[in-house]
């Protein structure tokens, strides 16, 4: 027998976007829900249990992260079960409410699934819609709503699990994400979805990475960024870029620069701009950049559906967003006004939109995915774009100038970085630094070329034009992301 002694963990393990997400609880029986997947840790064995309402991904989410569990401290020392027994039952506390009192130690129907039966499954799934193969075990049996497999079935896919590792918590994670939804109507995404949230109003922010797209939000869904897996690095390396020779000019030249009477603006002036610059540098980044929502979004948001039409153009039409079937009679009509179908998003892409892969969202008059600002540039940040670029190529040339007065000026200031160091932090730092501006000055003069012609980067680069008018100076419109509006339930349509 297992006891609290042992000092047993609960953890909550869920799904969002491309992320598995664990979390520890309370260790008690308070805690087990029908909607949630539940690893407890007791040492020796480690217990996966899930509701019956749990979908499959998030149930081989908490199968992976057992068998973590069990390698940190070897096979001999440790096991995974899925069999409730009375051990289970002691270590939280008693059985939930929801749960009959018979389901309890040896009552417990343990189901077992056959390795023909998971041979079988493991080769669907492989072969299924969008070629996402998934190695790990397919749980299945019951008791009261908790789903379990038997030992022998967790021996029989042990060997798939540990070629994969960790990485399938990720990359294994999304795609049966994406072969559990890729087939639903947005109707049945939406009643999925309120299945998680049986006595809820989540915000969208909340929500909204559950039915599709990798924006993430920021300050309670006030903002929005891009996917951090995907830009960190060359998002990290703007910061640095611009962080590094500024503070080094600020330490070193500023102060000799303030106190000559003839270079006194300098100082001033570096200063305004390192403010502009970031400021245009944050605005760029957590800006919606024109994401369209889908159907299933505007399914869940009062009103949501009336404003995108507006903004779109179509609010004449009457689009079926409940099953977001694609009427091919529409789609006749609106192709000739340069709408087209995202086989993404599954909706109506309108003229000069596009479907971002790093964002996985439709964005209006987007302009391209710039992972050193870790967003889009599309229809509403493409002015904070241009003003950013136009803004780092000023501080750059401000930074240098001030610079190359204080490297040769070494007389008359006084420095707190002697002679002898000067060249060094010259070359190590200046000269990258350098590179980088000419980079961006090369970029800011492609900008000011597209922004004369009324072309975005896409449309330049493809040579081919999917709409007319201004792109600095058009129409930005508001966001269609409410992040802080509730979403309702039921959906409308059901």
């Amino acid at each position: 027998m297992l006891n609290a002694s042992t000092g047993a963990k609960l953890y909550h393990v869920s799904v969002t976007g491309q992320r598995t997400i664990v979390t520890q609880v309370d260790l008690s029986h308070s805690a087990l829900n029908q909607q949630d997947a539940f690893v407890l840790d007791a040492g020796a064995r480690v217990y996966v249990v899930c509701g019956e309402n749990v979908s499959q991904v998030e149930k081989n989410a908490a199968n992976v992260f057992a068998e973590g569990k069990v390698a940190e401290r070897g096979s001999d020392n440790a096991n995974v079960t899925h069999e409730v027994d009375d051990d289970f039952w002691e270590l939280v506390g008693g059985v939930p409410d929801f749960l009959n009192s018979s389901a309890q130690g040896s009552d417990i129907n343990t189901s077992v699934l056959t390795m023909e039966t998971f041979e079988v499954e493991s080769e669907v799934a492989a072969t299924g819609t969008g070629g996402s193969a998934r190695s790990r075990p397919l749980l299945s049996g019951s008791t009261s709503g908790f789903s379990h497999s038997t030992e022998g079935d967790r021996r029989g896919s042990s060997a798939s699990q540990g070629e994969l590792g960790s990485s399938m918590v990720t990359s294994g994670v999304q795609s049966g994400r994406q072969a559990d939804w890729e087939d639903m109507t947005p109707i049945e995404e939406v009643q999925e979805l309120a299945r998680e949230y049986p006595d809820m109003q989540p915000q969208v922010h909340e929500v909204m990475h559950r039915l599709g797209g990798n924006a993430r939000f920021r300050w309670g869904g006030k903002f929005i960024t891009g996917p951090e897996s995907v830009d960190c690095r060359f998002n990290t390396f703007t910061w640095i870029a611009i962080l590094a020779p500024t503070v080094f000019y600020f330490y070193t030249c500023a102060t000799p620069l303030w106190n000559k009477p003839d270079t006194k603006w300098l100082p001033l002036l570096t200063a305004v701009l390192f403010i502009l610059c970031i400021t245009l540098l944050v605005l760029t980044s957590w800006t919606d950049p024109g994401i369209i929502p889908r159907y299933s979004l505007r399914l869940i948001v009062p009103g949501l559906e009336e404003q995108v039409a507006e903004a779109l153009g179509i609010a004449e039409m009457n689009i079926d967003i409940a099953n977001g079937t694609r009427d091919e009679g529409q789609m006749m009509q609106l192709e000739t006004r340069g709408f087209r179908w995202c086989a993404f998003c599954k909706m109506l892409q309108p003229p000069r939109a596009k479907h971002c892969r790093d964002c996985d969202n439709c964005v209006l008059r987007n302009d391209h995915h710039c992972p050193f600002v870790n967003n889009c540039i599309g229809q509403r940040n493409y002015v904070y774009f241009c003003g950013f670029l136009f803004s780092i190529v000023c501080l750059g040339i401000s930074v240098f100038l001030g610079i190359y007065i204080w490297f040769s000026n070494e007389s008359g200031m006084s420095s707190k970085v002697d002679a002898a160091h000067r060249k060094m932090f010259l070359i190590a730092l200046a000269v990258p630094t350098a590179i980088f501006l000419v980079c961006v000055l090369g970029l800011s003069f492609f900008h000011f070329y597209l922004i004369l012609r009324g072309r975005t980067t896409r449309e330049v680069l493809t040579g081919r034009n999917f709409g007319e008018g201004a792109t600095l100076t058009g129409h930005r419109g508001a966001s269609l992301i409410p992040g802080r509006a509730r979403v309702v339930w039921p959906p409308r349509g059901a």
